[in-house]
């Protein structure tokens, strides 16, 4: 589990975070942009398993987990699916990504910390760290693509992609998030006020998509944590 999970935020990682919206409009219209989006998958997971690079296991697992994505996400580009199967196709890309990372189960060295002393050492083996990352890029990044293949699928005059929406979304999960992991109740109000005040932020579906995804993933998270 120790290795799985930080290999999973790498994953994460490179997915939504480190796929602006430059890289996402290459790989829609050229094979180029899936293979520079696959170099950034693998660099992440090099950074994420830095102290088991000495093991040959541990590049197979990363070049395997790294073509895969390639693979998907060049087949995903140039199918014209159905919209309204857009959302259950997000959902089983992504559970095919975690799933190609699960031999990391079975190697040796897998439940073993980092060995080293030093800021970014203790980072790495933090477990409460990692976790809440996780919990974090899921519900803030992720949580984006979620929404608008959601949208995609079931809304049928929905506006797609608007680049404000999309960050303000984002904003406003990660404070909600926050609030009930943490229990920093005083960061509640500000996403309200904002759609109440700014008339770019209203009161539509996607404040209720907001509340519920950080809402839960901080209620899970705060569940979580004690335990690790």
């Amino acid at each position: 589990m120790f290795l799985f999970i930080r290999l999973l935020l790498a994953h994460f990682i490179g997915d939504t975070v480190l796929q602006p919206d430059e890289v996402y409009e290459i790989k829609k219209n050229r094979f180029a942009g899936v293979v520079v989006h696959a170099v950034i998958i693998f660099l992440s997971l090099i950074a994420f398993s830095w102290p088991y690079l000495t093991h040959p296991e541990i590049w197979i697992l990363i070049g395997f987990a790294s073509i895969t994505h390639m693979v998907q996400d060049e087949i995903k580009m140039r199918r014209r699916y159905p919209k309204d199967k857009n959302l259950v196709l997000f959902v089983v890309d992504q559970l095919l990504h975690i799933l190609f990372l699960a031999p990391a189960f079975m190697m040796e060295f897998s439940n073993q910390p980092a060995q080293g002393r030093g800021f970014w050492c203790e980072l790495y083996n933090n477990n409460h760290f990692i976790l809440f990352a996780i919990g974090f890029v899921v519900t803030v990044f992720l949580g984006a693509y979620f929404w608008e293949s959601y949208k995609m699928s079931y809304f049928k005059k929905a506006k797609l992609f608007d680049p404000y929406r999309i960050k303000y979304g984002m904003f406003e999960r990660a404070v909600v998030l926050i609030t009930f992991a943490f229990s920093i109740w005083w960061f509640l109000p500000i996403p309200v006020a904002f759609r109440f005040f700014y008339k770019r932020t209203p009161f539509t579906w996607s404040l209720a998509f907001n509340l519920a995804a950080g809402i839960t993933a901080g209620l899970v998270l705060k569940g979580l944590l004690p335990i690790f």
